[in-house]
């Protein structure tokens, strides 16, 4: 079978580890191609703010390059101190939305749920497409 073809006799760590790595691997281009998928519920979501789509994508770059600062932060310092500079990290998204695309703050809390509830779910699809082509390709 594929599998067998594929990974040979190697042990379930072996497998393991070669998994992980493959993943990280690819992960940077799932995040990547994230992007334009980004900067689309952007545009959808302030569609009668007239800008053009590569201004989406400017604001896109931005909050990508934020969360891997971020997170890169909260990695390395203590516990109780990353939940809270994460937490400010949460305001300070809400509050970039507000400041590029403008609007009512009730309006950009809106459209900032329903980006902080969609995106993870295309992330999630994201993570499980890499782990996929890890495994098979």
């Amino acid at each position: 079978n594929y599998m067998h073809d594929k990974y040979g006799d190697i042990s379930m760590r072996e497998f393991g580890r070669q998994l992980k790595e493959r993943t990280l691997s690819y992960a940077p281009y799932a995040m990547f191609l994230l992007l334009p998928v980004f900067a689309l519920m952007t545009r959808i979501l302030y569609w009668r703010r007239k800008l053009f789509y590569s201004e989406h994508m400017v604001y896109a770059l931005h909050v990508h390059s934020f969360t891997f600062l971020l997170l890169l932060t909260v990695s390395l310092i203590p516990k109780p101190f990353s939940d809270i500079v994460f937490l400010g990290g949460l305001v300070y998204y809400w509050m970039a939305l507000k400041r590029v695309f403008g609007g009512s703050w009730w309006m950009t809390f809106l459209r900032y749920a329903f980006i902080g509830s969609m995106y993870p779910v295309l992330i999630f699809f994201s993570v499980l497409f890499v782990f996929l082509l890890a495994i098979f390709f």
